[in-house]
């Protein structure tokens, strides 16, 4: 298991990733991928899962979370203009630009992203996994059709399309703590039917940042028991501690 924490400011970002027992019994590497980004108050994270059908869906993940990476930047230099359409042309061409071979169905991969800009999260989404966020009653989630995700054939592919990427904004109030959570199939395949948004909030409302690494661990831990596939998780939680010297 890859397990890293860090705390900045009024942030906590804990990654998380394991290879399912069939891979490791196969010795077949982890096929998923994740990567988080900080500059200043601003930040990129982002999972994606290889299909497992391709034969290098594990560089296609991580070039997948690799575009996200590339983007961060150019968004908060102004480079790219924060709005549907843009966006979406970007990740698919720095993906393919990442790759750089022709048979780049081999390298298939969905992907989950957010990127914070001052007080905007861009949410980004093609395949299946889940992407929320709660904040004080408030959320937004992954379009969703009875438990799984409607776009879940979906992937970067060869013919990816700019309308196979979801793309929202989600406003924020600083003043109020949120939460950010991703993750792939391997992990959300073993949450309740239905009670996705309960599990994000149960972060944002009861889990300390002090100890998200160690509950989100127990969590992937408590899944491999009856999930073979990898899991792979990333989450970001705001608490905001610095406001009770507001008042």
């Amino acid at each position: 298991m890859i397990s890293e924490a860090k705390q900045t400011g009024d942030y906590t970002f804990v990654v998380i990733s394991d290879g399912g027992l069939s891979h490791k019994l196969n010795h077949i590497p982890n096929q998923d991928a994740v990567m988080y980004e900080i500059k200043d108050d601003d930040f990129a994270i982002a999972v994606s899962d290889g299909v497992g059908s391709c034969r290098k869906s594990d560089i296609g993940s991580k070039s997948a979370v690799e575009a996200i990476r590339k983007l961060f930047p150019m968004i908060r230099a102004g480079d790219v203009e924060i709005k549907q359409g843009m966006i979406e042309d970007i990740i698919i061409e720095t993906w393919k630009d990442l790759i750089d071979d022709e048979c780049i169905d081999d390298y298939c991969a969905t992907l989950k992203a957010v990127i914070k800009i001052k007080n905007e999260l861009i949410l980004i989404s093609i395949g299946d996994g889940l992407l929320a966020v709660t904040s004080n009653g408030i959320f937004e989630i992954a379009p969703m059709e009875n438990g799984q995700f409607i776009n879940q054939t979906l992937c970067l592919n060869e013919n990816v399309k700019n309308s196979d990427i979801w793309i929202s904004f989600f406003r924020l109030d600083t003043y109020v703590p949120y939460v950010v959570f991703l993750c792939t199939d391997g992990v959300a395949n073993g949450i309740t039917e239905g009670q996705e948004l309960e599990l994000v909030r149960e972060l944002e409302t009861n889990i300390e940042g002090a100890i998200l690494r160690e509950e989100l661990e127990k969590f992937v831990i408590s899944i491999s028991d009856y999930s073979m596939d990898d899991r792979t998780i990333g989450v970001v939680k705001y608490e905001r501690n610095n406001a009770k010297s507001d008042w």
